[in-house]
């Protein structure tokens, strides 16, 4: 006979699968309806962006090339999904504005959901991304592992940040895979899975916010045991910040309730870059946005392009953009 513990184990376990379905497929005919919208904007930007569909084999289961061509610095960007909902494509206006303007591949990367997938299966999905660029550098993709972003959104950049500390400090201890990493964007992305959700709360009670019980769901169905919450892989604001990259940007929004954790980490992240000196000098860049909510950027309609959504997305776009080009082109 199963023990009590096992039992309430289990229950909440199939709760959680019940809770997922239903949001699941609440959001899948809104999802559907900002990929549309989005799509509508790519022709605009895609002149001169070639986009491929690549598989990348699961662990589970700044030079010339040899052809004379200069390789690509590349961005490596994770969306966003609260860690459990199926969002891959969210991006895809993103990833091909950073492509074409700061002149990078750009690898828009999924990644398995909790709850039937909880933590670790997202971060060795991360690390699974980040070893196949370092393996076909040079190739035919002519990429440049030497110079790696890192990005995400909301959940994405969550993980973007277990990636830029706990995946960076491993794997480019790995002198054979040439990989490095100099940059971390995170987009209203969240850092600490160990604080209550109730406790986070939106500077501005005007804009919609994510109910606390919300976030507390996505929590337990990424990370079930609430005692490992402050491992670094688990919450990177709990990261050595001498492990953080050398350039980290933060962007966050007015009414987002996980804006106060971000804010915290970039605050703590410049205080200890005073230590740093010469070109070891860290930079933290922190971008908060007025007027605007969490995943404020996603399917805004074309003929709204006057509206305050639009011009803050175009904004922080704009932002990360040149962030990226300074940082993985720096000669130019």
């Amino acid at each position: 006979m199963a023990a009590p513990q096992q039992l309430l184990s289990l229950f909440h376990y199939l709760r959680l699968r019940l809770f997922v379905a239903v949001f699941r497929a609440l959001l899948g005919w809104r999802t559907s309806e900002h990929i549309r919208r989005d799509a509508a904007l790519l022709p605009l930007a895609e002149a001169g962006v070639r986009k491929q569909r690549i598989e990348i084999p699961s662990s589970n289961d700044g030079e010339d090339g040899k052809d004379g061509r200069k390789r690509l610095p590349v961005l490596v960007n994770w969306h966003g999904s609260g860690f459990i909902f199926p969002l891959h494509g969210t991006d895809a206006y993103f990833c091909t504005r950073m492509a074409r303007d700061a002149s990078l591949a750009v690898l828009d990367a999924d990644y398995r959901k909790a709850p039937e997938s909880p933590h670790p299966a997202a971060i060795d999905d991360a690390e699974d991304a980040l070893r196949w660029v370092a393996s076909v550098a040079g190739s035919a993709y002519n990429l440049d592992a030497g110079r790696v972003a890192v990005s995400g959104f909301s959940a994405g950049g969550h993980i973007a940040a277990v990636a830029a500390t706990h995946l960076k400090t491993r794997l480019e201890a790995e002198s054979a895979l040439g990989l490095a990493i100099p940059m971390l964007l995170s987009v209203y992305g969240s850092a600490d899975l160990a604080t209550d959700a109730a406790a986070k709360r939106a500077p501005s009670p005007t804009l919609r916010a994510h109910p606390a019980w919300i976030l507390n769901m996505f929590a337990d169905a990424w990370a079930p045991d609430a005692r490992a919450r402050t491992d670094p892989t688990v919450s990177p604001a709990f990261a050595d910040l001498g492990a953080f990259p050398a350039t980290t940007a933060f962007v966050t929004c007015e009414g987002d309730n996980l804006r106060a954790e971000m804010e915290t980490l970039a605050e703590r992240l410049e205080a200890a870059a005073g230590a740093g000196a010469g070109s070891e000098k860290r930079r933290v860049h922190y971008k908060m946005l007025e007027g605007v909510c969490h995943a404020f950027d996603k399917g805004i309609k074309e003929e709204n392009s006057g509206s305050l959504p639009w011009i803050r997305r175009e904004e922080a776009y704009a932002w990360a953009a040149s962030l990226l080009k300074d940082t993985l082109h720096p000669q130019q």
